[in-house]
């Protein structure tokens, strides 16, 4: 989702020219940022108090023309991509339809100063693309809630009574699933071999009435060791349900070795 504040220039913020100091941008960001968790219902406080921060990992901005003296910025803010412990927000700073700035800035989920898992609530945000049709959507929230110790039931709604899901390999999550008891009984396993650290990264989407192919990126922590990988995800839908789906890996050895070779059970 889109955050937006405005900012209006006042003196302390510009040099002897009347121009916005470039320093300040930060701190525009920063009130940006803080408004976008807000309106995702993850106001910056309450995530203190539970004992997580978000500290900031790396930041980008691009300067495209100065502000000025008197101007009222709009300052929107976007979550774009994550993985397993970061979310990555970029910002657009505008005067009317001008562009003055734009930035990326990764942030990093802490607790007691050691990187953690992001928090599922974030990681749905970062994959929520508009561009999607909706029942893909709905999908990936209700995984990334589920795979991050959350409830099944968002999962089992977007999931056809009937669905079946296609796993190649010799992993230990390889099979064919029927019936939602089944898919829901495989998400598990993949949930609890990461410890709950499994996370999807959606990326480019191809688009038809009812299939879909989804480029998806993978990460999880296992056995303490901080694992990567893509896929392709090919979904077919019915009646706003999924009704079955191929799971391909791009290196399917990798994959495999990410997963176990102790077939399931």
């Amino acid at each position: 989702m889109d955050s937006r504040v405005e900012v209006h220039v006042a003196p302390r913020f510009c040099d002897t020219q009347g121009m916005v100091h470039a320093s300040r941008y930060h701190e525009f960001l920063e009130d940006a940022f803080l408004q976008w968790l807000h309106d995702s219902g993850l106001p910056y406080d309450a995530l203190r108090a539970s004992g997580l921060d978000l500290v900031i990992g790396t930041a980008e901005i691009r300067y495209r023309t100065p502000g000025r003296l008197g101007d009222l910025l709009r300052v929107t803010s976007r979550a774009a991509r994550s993985t397993a412990s970061t979310v990555t927000v970029d910002f657009t700073v505008v005067r009317d339809q001008l562009v003055l700035a734009e930035a990326s800035i990764t942030y990093i989920a802490v607790r007691d100063q050691k990187s953690v898992p992001l928090p599922s609530e974030l990681a749905v945000l970062a994959a929520d693309d508009p561009a999607k049709p909706p029942v893909l959507r709905r999908l990936h929230a209700a995984q990334a809630l589920f795979y991050s110790g959350g409830s099944s039931g968002p999962l089992e709604e977007v999931l056809h009574p009937d669905v079946s899901w296609h796993v190649p390999g010799r992993s230990s999550i390889a099979g064919d699933y029927v019936g939602r008891t089944e898919v829901v009984a495989y998400m598990s396993r993949r949930r609890d071999l990461a410890d709950r650290t499994f996370r999807m990264h959606p990326g480019e989407v191809l688009v038809g009435p009812q299939h879909f192919a989804v480029l998806t990126g993978g990460t999880a922590v296992i056995a303490g060791v901080t694992h990567e990988w893509q896929t392709i995800g090919l979904y077919r839908a019915h009646d706003e349900q999924i009704r079955e789906a191929h799971l391909v890996p791009l290196d399917q050895e990798a994959f495999d070795r990410v997963w176990g070779t102790e077939p399931h059970g």
